[in-house]
Order: structure tokens, then C-alpha cells, then sequence
């Protein structure tokens, strides 16, 4: 149910703009990024899985693959 901006395909152009605004104390966020443009928005609907599950440890992944991710 959230925007995971940072998920996404991004023209190469951007780079150098996004690199910028993230070094300002007002925006910061990804998010405030994305707002200054038009986008598409995707919807990744699958009950009971987590399209966007944080894998940072081999217990994660063992968690993930023991739901049938």
C-alpha cells in the first residue's frame, strides 16, 4: 500500500539531478524527488507476499523461501 519510488526505471539523465537534490536538507528523500515529476505508478498486488521483502540475511531469504516467495 506504500510508493517505493526508489523501485523503478529512471531515465539515465536524471542521474546527475537526483544525485543533487538528495544532497539538500529539503529534499532528501527520494520520494520529494519524484514529486517534481510526472510518473507512472505500478501496482504489485499478490496476497499474502511482500513484492518489496528486505533480504539483508541468509535467515531473511530462508524466511522468504520457506512462504514460497
Amino acid at each position: 500500500g506504500r510508493m517505493h519510488p526508489v523501485f523503478g526505471l529512471w531515465p539515465v539523465h536524471l542521474a546527475e539531478e537526483l544525485r543533487q537534490a538528495l544532497q539538500q536538507p529539503e529534499i532528501r528523500k527520494v520520494a520529494r524527488f519524484v514529486s517534481r515529476f510526472r510518473v507512472a505508478k505500478v501496482s504489485f498486488d499478490q496476497p499474502g507476499r511482500d513484492p518489496f521483502f528486505n533480504i539483508n540475511t541468509l535467515a531473511d531469504l530462508r524466511a522468504l523461501t520457506e512462504k514460497g516467495g
